[in-house]
């Protein structure tokens, strides 16, 4: 080739790269004038789907595929209607409030509305689950302070809460090390961003750990990388994901059975501190915002006499990153009963104080597989026994509900 020949296509290479970068950088800025962005909180995406199929050998007591729907408040749950035509309770917390592994109608919070389905006076009894995997104690509180304003009026908020507090604490294992309080304004900032899945901001800056870690290299903080990370999240939501059988539990709970496990807990003192600060925290703010709360303990697995069947299911309470890799230390079956009743009894305590009419839902379910897959997440059987309590307790507090149809929500 000559030197000439060289030259021209050189030039043609970087007028070619001039007009695609030209034409990038209009498509960037015509993108951020028309998307859209949030004016909400959300704690999972809105008008979503996902699904999952677990197998038995995994989930055992789980036979349907599971269907994960979520409204336009990314509520796991039926639209809202007038408001003058419903009642309605808004259920907060983790995995055990979400449930994700059950179908949607099999979900303690569709057995609820089945059990209760309308008020005396008529009106349609709404029940929305706005549960999800991880959240603790201080999720919950920007939850109830971001979120929950955002909705139409709520006549309930329902939290079952514990579990995650207590083995986020516990993975530090002897050196725990107190968070800021979520209400300090640098502390509520990183909360936020990994409590909810979209937070109100541009299309390109979503300030959420679900969609741009703080750290993000800068061209991911652009419409056309948000667009198609979007369109792709979007993708798979219509097909099964998230290891969709459950085969990450027998992984999990390998890790523990081939673990070095400790009798002794670390002084919990702190981090019941810090969980009951935030317990106070969701009562202030449902106080300000004149909501009705209802706190419930959290129920497990876990007893002293469990059989060996039993403990094989069990995969929680390691220290680190004991998901991630093995060769963490575990706490026994003992000391994680031990270290949960005392959440739990902080709990009741708050709700003592507060004068909340609160749910001791752990000393109602018991420590048996029919109603676990695991340590603390319900089998289809487990979801129903759950509901029963939940909706007993909810039309015994509150008088305009009527006493539950239980008949609907059988254990069989």
């Amino acid at each position: 080739m000559t030197r000439g020949g060289l030259r021209a296509r050189l030039l043609a290479a970087a007028v070619l790269a001039g007009v695609t970068l030209a034409t990038l950088v209009v498509v960037e800025l015509v993108l951020r004038q028309v998307l859209p962005g949030s004016r909400l909180y959300l704690v999972h995406l809105a008008n979503s789907r996902r699904f999952f199929a677990p197998l038995p050998e995994f989930v055992p007591g789980v036979s349907d595929t599971a269907h994960f729907d979520t409204n336009a408040f990314g509520i796991r749950g039926p639209d809202f209607g007038p408001d003058a035509r419903e009642y309605r309770v808004l259920a907060i917390g983790g995995s055990t409030t979400e449930c994700a592994m059950l179908d949607q109608p099999e979900t303690w919070t569709a057995l609820v509305a089945r059990a209760i389905p309308s008020t005396r006076d008529g009106r349609q009894v709404w029940v929305g689950n706005v549960g999800r995997s991880g959240l603790t104690s201080r999720d919950h509180v920007v939850e109830m302070k971001y979120f929950v304003p955002q909705l139409p009026p709520l006549n309930l908020v329902v939290i079952m809460v514990g579990i995650n507090d207590l083995t986020s604490a516990l993975k530090q294992g002897y050196n725990y090390h107190a968070p800021a309080p979520v209400t300090d304004s640098l502390a509520e900032r990183v909360q936020i961003s990994r409590t909810f899945a979209v937070v109100p901001g541009p299309f390109h800056r979503p300030g959420t750990e679900f969609l741009l870690s703080a750290d993000a290299p800068w061209y991911k903080a652009t419409a056309l990388w948000q667009l198609a990370k979007r369109a792709r999240i979007r993708l798979n939501s219509t097909s099964l994901v998230q290891d969709p059988e459950g085969r990450n539990y027998e992984v999990w709970r390998s890790h523990r059975r081939n673990a070095k496990l400790l009798d002794s807990l670390p002084d919990l003192g702190p981090a019941l501190a810090e969980y009951t600060r935030n317990l106070e925290g969701l009562a202030d703010l449902a106080a300000a915002r004149h909501l009705r709360l209802v706190l419930m303990t959290q129920p497990t697995l876990w007893s002293p006499t469990l059989p060996d069947s039993a403990r094989r299911l069990l995969w929680m309470g390691g220290t680190g990153e004991f998901q991630v890799e093995a060769g963490h230390d575990y706490f026994t079956v003992p000391a994680l009963r031990t270290a949960m009743d005392r959440y739990n009894a902080a709990l009741l305590e708050v709700c003592g104080r507060r004068q909340l009419p609160c749910l001791d839902l752990a000393a109602a379910i018991p420590h048996e597989t029919r109603w676990f897959y695991d340590d603390v997440h319900y089998t289809e059987a487990g979801a129903r026994l759950v509901a029963r309590q939940i909706a007993a307790h909810l039309a015994a507090i509150d008088s305009t509900l009527p006493a539950p149809v239980l008949d609907s929500v059988n254990l069989h």
